[in-house]
């Protein structure tokens, strides 16, 4: 599988994805503005970041976990926590050029999940944004 950042400034190629996981840790929604975040883990050694290495900032989550972005337009890329998942690298879900043909399996730390997305399914869906006032 292939990704780059919104600028294209860096580009990656992983292997096959180990997991999809929907992820509604309240830390998750906090650095990522979102009601959760979709996670693809890799393995690490698959994983390779192919151009503009020099522009990955890297921003220390926790004491664990590492979030990786393009310092150029803020795109997150992916996180690490080698103390709790050694050997995998989590690539968010819209950094891959083939997102639309991934499905998340399982969703974690429900604890914390916001109850309104088990609705989401339910809301008027448009292909496109609304106009003002529809």
């Amino acid at each position: 599988m292939r990704g780059s950042c919104k600028c294209g400034s860096v580009q990656f190629e992983a292997g096959a994805p180990l997991h999809v996981v929907n992820c509604h840790c309240g830390l998750c929604r906090r650095m990522n503005g979102t009601a959760f975040t979709t996670y693809v883990v890799f393995e690490s050694e698959r994983f390779a970041i192919s151009q503009g290495a020099e522009t990955v900032a890297t921003f220390a989550a926790t004491e664990r976990a590492q979030k990786q972005f393009c310092r150029r337009c803020g795109t997150p890329l992916f996180n690490r926590n080698a103390p709790a998942y050694p050997g995998l690298t989590m690539v968010y879900l819209g950094a891959l050029d083939e997102a639309a043909a991934i499905t998340p399996r399982i969703n974690i730390y429900c604890a914390n999940k916001l109850g309104w997305t088990d609705a989401l399914a339910m809301l008027p869906a448009f292909d496109d944004a609304p106009r003002r006032g529809a």
